[in-house]
């Protein structure tokens, strides 16, 4: 028997559009964000944003509901993670009390992840990597 071709096209480009963010609703209080980052610099980080809370060019021109680095305990060491997970429950990592974060999350709210990269200074909007399937939280 023949062998049989690809379920689905290969792509062209693969740094044109990855499935680059997976988030699991793990329960009421936990969020994880599994990520894949082919280009990954020490200060990369994922934000839970609302979705109503882009702007018309479909940015985010505001600080996200709560963040975390990709190596999660602040920014990495070393090599930073072309692929990892977040978890977003509590104790959350005390650097997230700065700002106007807030975790748990509103209930029944539409959030989306978005990996972002903290290149220069601190206020939004933040050069954004890429954007998670939109969610529904608890």
């Amino acid at each position: 028997d023949p062998t049989p071709g690809p379920t689905r096209p290969p792509t062209a480009n693969p740094t044109e559009e990855l499935d680059c963010l997976e988030t699991c609703v793990c329960g009421v209080d936990k969020i994880e964000v599994k990520f894949i980052n082919p280009d990954p610099r020490t200060d990369d980080w994922i934000g839970l944003y609302e979705c109503d809370q882009r702007d018309e060019e479909g940015a985010f021109d505001v600080h996200p509901s709560i963040w975390l680095w990709n190596c999660y305990s602040g920014t990495c060491e070393g090599e930073p993670p072309k692929t990892g997970s977040v978890v977003f429950e509590e104790p959350l990592p005390e650097y997230t009390q700065f700002g106007p974060h807030s975790f748990p999350l509103k209930s029944d709210t539409c959030y989306v992840a978005v990996m972002n990269r903290n290149d220069g200074l601190s206020p939004p909007p933040y050069d954004d990597i890429c954007d998670g399937e939109e969610f529904i939280s608890p």
